[in-house]
């Protein structure tokens, strides 16, 4: 399964040991990395603010909804994550529009 997240965190682990493999990737990789997975598997989201799903919605090509959920890795599943390139104020959530002017770095992360 692909999860689409804005976020990795260790309280995503389940156990004790794990092997996190981490890729950097370009828009555009993980742009066609979702496309692909889509066609075969399914997409769950776990972002958490609308403006956020928002913009990765456009930059993926896909619809990408806010679903604030816990979840825990499961080897086989791809998490690609969009991270805003630069930290916000505390409490600050950003509209859409302003969204557009942060850089956003994808990874694919997934259990080895």
């Amino acid at each position: 399964m692909l999860i689409v997240a804005n976020a990795f965190s260790t309280n995503m682990l389940n156990g004790k040991t794990h092997t996190i493999c981490f890729r950097a990737l370009s828009k555009e990789e993980a742009r066609a990395l979702a496309q692909e997975i889509i066609t075969i598997d399914r997409l769950k989201s776990i972002v958490g603010h609308e403006s956020t799903a928002q913009l990765f919605s456009a930059q993926l090509d896909l619809d990408v909804k806010m679903n604030r959920e816990d979840y825990k890795i499961t080897k086989g599943d791809i998490l690609l994550v969009g991270a805003l390139g630069r930290r916000l104020e505390e409490g600050k959530i950003l509209k859409a529009e302003e969204l557009q002017s942060y850089p956003v770095q994808w990874w694919m992360i997934y259990e080895a």
